[in-house]
């Protein structure tokens, strides 16, 4: 932190040990979940947090995307290598990356709505409502895949609220199943019961009218 006080460096500090970091941009102090990671910064956060960040690229959508093409242009295999090995180390150290990758680029391709959101942010989605990460919500095996309640080839948007862990086996009976069907056939066939919290997706995320004619 070269170049400001040791006063303004120990608020900092304090700040952190708070889970907080105060946004240069808009000058609040948010949760570090907030901000991007930075590698090259002393804390390893982005000293913007993900608001002001997002705004700033919707008020300047069409001068960074012709940056971009120029840049990637004249810098192409470069480019290149550095996504092969960012990409190598997101899978190594975050499991979850890759899935939640592959599922954003389906979601995009359907025209689904798709937000920006990391791993840390699903896992502390699920903690919140007393879901473990690590076991299936339907049936309490280990988890394997990540579900979209809402299907995604039904228009399920690819958001946290919609995404919740399962195993392989529950996610593939369930496929295309608006989840209250699938919830009514599992009863039937077995005397199982799914996590308290498949309650409230069941409350969200109700077919509608086009969900029934694709399952009649």
């Amino acid at each position: 932190m070269a170049g400001i006080s040791r006063a303004e460096r120990a608020r900092r500090q304090a700040l952190l040990e708070q889970g907080l970091k105060e946004c240069t941009k808009c000058q609040k102090a948010l949760p570090v979940a907030e901000f991007n990671r930075d590698k090259a910064r002393w804390d390893g956060l982005d000293p913007h947090c993900r608001g002001c960040r997002n705004s700033y690229k919707a008020a300047n959508r069409e001068t960074l995307a012709e940056y971009s093409r120029e840049y990637y242009a004249e810098n192409q295999e470069r480019c290149q290598r550095l996504t092969r090995e960012y990409l190598r180390g997101r899978r190594a150290e975050d499991p979850l990356f890759a899935r939640l990758r592959t599922a954003a680029s389906k979601a995009r391709r359907l025209g689904n709505h798709v937000e920006s959101f990391t791993s840390e942010d699903l896992i502390h989605s699920w903690r919140g409502q007393g879901i473990d990460p690590a076991k299936c919500i339907y049936c309490d095996s280990p988890f394997e895949q990540i579900d979209h309640v809402r299907p995604i080839t039904l228009g399920g948007p690819h958001i946290p609220e919609n995404l919740i862990p399962s195993c392989a086996a529950c996610n593939s009976e369930k496929r295309d199943k608006p989840l209250i069907d699938f919830l009514a056939d599992r009863a039937e066939a077995e005397d199982t019961e799914p996590h308290p919290a498949v309650g409230r997706y069941v409350t969200t995320w109700e077919p509608t009218e086009a969900d029934k004619e694709t399952a009649a």
